[in-house]
């Protein structure tokens, strides 16, 4: 039978009868309830002491093995400038400033990509383009979106091959056509997207005496829609209770950690405004409820069920052996039905001290992975992976669309290439003073306020299926 790539490995294909039976010892597994867990530090049956995963060696990325500092650091590139970088395109994946991107560089072409970021003079030295892409599985044809993040390469080992990347800045690719693959990935002019910073809102909005009804500035104040939306985000994940930076570094940790597909974090990445990307998270987070298989729309998990399990936060990218950067939300548990295939694999093992299994939707679209724990004293016991580009989640997602810029470019990076606003919580909070200390978010700019008093209009702002960690 074909070879297929399962777990990271190749095996041969199942034959039939063996297929059904690891079908359904998959279902019965995910269907299995879950059982309460003694918490770190108890001591259960036999005397032994529980350990809990360490979410800061999670994002060390040990799995990629020994990768060393790069010395110096370059600056920050100048808002509204144009810069001729390389463009790496990614499928399904969104990186925004603050994210830690892992790759492996097993293509040819990516590897030249790098090897020109390495050597280029500052301030662009060991700078990229991160640009998510869709791939055709039956052209080389790319389908880019215009608006990605610039990453610095800061970690590398492997000889090269390995490499940790840090999102910087976001930048919009200046190509109004790519016809033909007529121009080559390996130098794209890109503009770098200025970051205005948040609108003032002036004192007498929040005394009560503007003319504008104090809702209405509510929904421009960027340090308010920040507590607001940090108190929504608690819900999901409580550890974001600790989260200290901000509105602009909030937005865009919620832009990394929202569990939703890359249509909706790309909307986001394109915001103008820092307000404009948090009232859209803020919608997101109300309506945020089931999250959904996007192959046939069947309900897999619930967005309360999302467990940190990174220094990260709840969402993080992984790469796997084969060179395919996975973007995965943890879970503690799944619906129903979920099946698991292969035998528990510790090999590339993207969390230390945990064993993987690929896990299908019954669409037989690969969602992600269960990952369970190889000593019995570690918790959790287990948990679940699952690829933030194969979900959509479930409840009212109007206004929140494909992403609004893209373009064609004939070529890949195969081996031989080139390379609904609620007002009433913010009339309460305005009410209350609208202390800036509230939710940790401090330093609110109510003096001298940008935003109107009186007498203006409101305006308006190919998947491998091998996770082998």
């Amino acid at each position: 039978m074909e070879a297929q790539e399962r777990g990271g490995v190749a095996t041969e294909a199942l034959e039939a009868p063996e297929q059904a039976a690891a079908a359904a010892a998959g279902e019965a597994a995910a269907a299995a309830p879950l059982v309460a867990q003694p918490q770190a530090g108890e001591v259960v049956a036999g005397g032994a002491q529980q350990e809990a995963l360490d979410p800061t060696m999670v994002a060390t990325h040990s799995y990629l093995g020994e990768v060393d500092d790069l010395e110096g650091s370059a600056g920050m590139l100048e808002e509204g400038v144009v810069y001729n970088l390389p463009v790496l395109p990614l499928d399904g994946l969104v990186l925004c400033p603050g994210n830690t991107l892992p790759l492996r560089l097993t293509f040819r072409g990516d590897r030249a990509l790098v090897q020109q970021a390495l050597s280029a003079p500052p301030p662009l030295s060991r700078l990229i383009a991160v640009v998510c892409c869709t791939r055709s599985y039956f052209t080389p044809q790319l389908m880019l979106q215009r608006v990605g993040c610039v990453a610095e390469i800061r970690k590398m080992g492997g000889g090269g091959i390995n490499l940790l990347a840090k999102g910087r800045q976001r930048v919009e690719v200046q190509l109004e056509a790519v016809v033909e693959g007529s121009l080559s990935l390996s130098s794209v002019p890109v503009r770098v997207l200025p970051e205005p910073p948040p609108l003032a809102v002036p004192p007498e909005a929040a005394a009560g005496l503007a003319w504008h009804p104090r809702a209405l500035y509510a929904k421009y104040d960027a340090w308010q829609l920040a507590r607001r939306a940090k108190r929504l985000f608690q819900s999901i994940a409580p550890q974001a209770r600790g989260f200290e930076g901000n509105p602009l570094e909030l937005s865009y940790f919620l832009l990394s950690n929202l569990p939703v597909d890359d249509d909706v974090r790309q909307q986001l990445l394109e915001a103008k405004t820092v307000d404009e990307r948090l009232r859209k998270e803020c919608k997101l987070l109300q309506a945020l409820g089931a999250l959904c298989c996007r192959a046939c729309g069947r309900v897999l998990a619930r967005s309360a069920d999302a467990v940190q399990m990174s220094e990260e936060g709840i969402s993080a990218c992984y790469v796997n052996s084969h060179s395919f950067v996975h973007d995965i939300v943890t879970l503690s548990q799944v619906a129903e039905g979920v099946i698991l295939e292969g035998s528990p694999e510790t090999q590339h093992s993207w969390f230390p001290g945990y064993a993987w299994q690929c896990a299908y939707c019954s669409c037989q679209q690969h969602i992600g992975w269960r990952f369970t724990a190889v000593r019995s004293c570690l918790r959790p016991a287990s948990f679940w992976g699952l690829r933030r580009p194969a979900l959509q989640a479930g409840g009212d997602r109007e206004g929140m669309g494909p992403g609004g810029g893209m373009f064609l470019h004939q070529g890949s990076s195969e081996e031989d290439g080139d390379g609904g606003w609620t007002s009433g919580e913010d009339e309460e909070s305005l009410e209350d003073g609208g202390s800036e200390e509230e939710g940790g978010l401090e330093g609110s700019p109510l003096s001298s306020g940008s935003l109107p008093s009186s007498g203006s209009e409101e305006g308006g702002s190919g998947d491998e299926a091998a996770q082998d960690d």
